[in-house]
C-alpha cells in the first residue's frame, strides 16, 4: 500500500487525510486504504487482509474497492450508517464467494475501518481489530473498540491492557470480512 497524506480546506472545515503502513514482518504487503472525495462527502476505507500469502493481499483490496464502490453508488448519503453497513456487507458476501469459488483462497479475510464524512458528522463503521483516532489538541477523544480477544478480556477486567499486550492471544481477533456469510459491524457517530 502506497503511504500518502491529502490536506484540504473543504466542506467548510479543514481536513488532513494520512495514510501510512508498515510491512511489518510479513513479506508482502496486504493492507489496502482507498479514499474517495466527492465534496460534500470524504469516504475512507481501510483494510487489513489476514490469511498470508495472495489471500489477505486479494481480501484487503477486494473489500476495500468494494466498500468504497458501494458508497460511490449511492446517489445521497442521507443515511450514512445504512450506507456503510451496506457497503461493509456487499464486501463480506463478495470474499465469502470468491472463497467458495476458489478453494485456494481459503482462510483469506480482512479487517476493516470506514469512515464516511458529511458536512453534519462522521460516521464510523469497523469490524475486526483496525483502529480509528479522533484527535484533538494532541488527545485521543474517539477510538474504536478492537473485537478481538484481548479487547473483550480487558473489557470484562480479566486482564489489564498491559497483560493483554504481551498475552499469546493478542492476534485473535473475533470478527472479520470474509470467513462467515455474515458479519456483525459496528457503527458510531463522531459530532465534529
Amino acid at each position: 500500500m502506497d503511504n500518502y497524506w491529502i490536506e484540504k480546506k473543504s466542506m467548510d472545515l479543514p481536513y488532513e487525510i494520512q495514510i501510512r503502513s508498515d510491512i511489518g514482518g510479513r513479506s508482502e504487503q496486504e493492507d489496502k486504504a482507498y479514499v474517495y472525495i466527492k465534496e460534500p462527502i470524504i469516504c475512507a476505507v481501510v483494510c487489513d487482509g489476514m490469511g498470508g500469502g495472495p489471500a489477505g493481499k486479494t481480501a484487503s483490496s477486494v473489500a476495500a474497492q468494494t466498500i468504497v464502490e458501494s458508497v460511490k453508488g449511492v446517489p445521497s448519503v442521507r443515511e450514512p450508517q445504512k450506507a456503510l453497513v451496506d457497503a461493509i456487507n456487499q464486501a463480506n458476501s463478495e470474499l465469502v464467494k470468491m472463497t467458495k469459488e476458489n478453494p485456494e483462497l481459503k482462510g483469506m479475510g480482512t479487517t476493516v475501518i470506514a469512515l464516511l464524512i458529511s458536512k453534519e458528522i462522521a460516521t464510523v463503521a469497523h469490524v475486526g481489530d483496525s483502529r480509528l483516532y479522533q484527535l484533538r489538541r494532541r488527545k485521543k477523544i474517539f477510538v474504536t473498540k478492537d473485537h478481538s480477544k484481548v479487547a473483550e478480556m480487558v473489557r470484562a477486567k480479566v486482564l489489564t491492557e498491559e497483560q493483554a499486550r504481551l498475552s499469546s492471544m493478542s492476534n485473535i481477533i473475533t470478527r472479520a470480512l470474509g470467513i462467515f456469510e455474515t458479519c456483525e459491524v459496528e457503527i458510531d457517530q463522531v459530532p465534529y
